[in-house]
């Protein structure tokens, strides 16, 4: 058996061993992580719109087989310089609350016995907004998110946007930071990258404080009106994968330990 294959644990009679190591070659790199080098050539950028809040650019360039190439792509960056490829930032742009309600009382997020408690709750509540979105004109089911301010973290802005959006009091939990981490949301079409904050929420919910392009109702959801909403609402992806932690029996919480 070759090193290769030894290494790998392919089985004998595998493509190494037919002498076949040219069409094994894509098996290889998938199991070993080796990155393909060739990819396409991105030699102009236009910007095409002057927006506050999302720009569209034109890229143009060659591909992988030198044949010409043309993209668009929207992004939160105000100019060219500012588009991830340029900078290789990792910022967040935004961040999504995955919350937990804990009661119209202030709720000491530290106390272990007391997080176990509410975790584990039959009556357990996870702290939802249905927002009216324009790019599908209607509501939308998601979590309490939104763009984090220059200057802002990515914590600061969780607890801003929390109690604009819901008048809650948001008391974050302290995770491994692979969990917190941006990571991009719709990769074809947008460099945008979201990051995650989880933790417990309480107070009264409201929406006084929300801006006037805003057009949000509060919703605290037990396991069956979440049930209920991933059955038959508009939601968003990034949303509909917490909750689906979130209807798992026990603490919805535990994927993060």
């Amino acid at each position: 058996m070759s090193i290769e294959s030894k290494e790998r644990k392919l089985p004998v009679g595998t493509f190494w061993e037919k002498g076949m190591r040219h069409r094994a070659d894509p098996l290889r790199r998938a199991l070993t992580g080796t990155e393909e080098k060739m990819m396409a050539k991105i030699r102009r950028i236009h910007k095409i719109t002057d927006e506050k809040f999302l720009n569209m650019y034109i890229l143009e360039g060659e591909k992988k087989t030198g044949a010409p190439m043309r993209y668009q792509l929207a992004s939160r960056a105000r100019s060219v310089e500012d588009l991830k490829m340029k900078s290789q930032k990792a910022d967040a742009d935004a961040v999504i609350i995955y919350a937990l309600y804990a009661g119209e009382d202030a709720f000491d997020s530290k106390g272990e016995a007391a997080c176990q408690n509410l975790r584990r709750s039959p009556d357990l509540r996870v702290v939802m907004v249905r927002q009216y979105r324009a790019a599908v004109d209607d509501f939308v089911y998601e979590l309490p998110a939104g763009l984090v301010d220059p200057g802002e973290t990515m914590r600061q802005a969780a607890v801003r946007e929390t109690f604009e959006e819901t008048g809650l009091k948001l008391e974050i939990l302290d995770v491994d930071p692979i969990f917190e981490r941006a990571r991009f949301t719709t990769i074809g079409m947008t460099d945008e990258n979201n990051g995650i904050v989880y933790g417990y929420a309480c107070g009264l919910p409201s929406n006084a404080n929300e801006e006037d392009s805003e057009e949000i109702e509060v919703i605290l959801a037990d396991r069956d009106r979440v049930r209920e909403i991933l059955a038959k609402g508009k939601v968003s992806m990034p949303t509909a994968y917490q909750l689906m932690h979130f209807l798992r029996e026990g603490d919805p919480f535990a994927f993060l330990e």
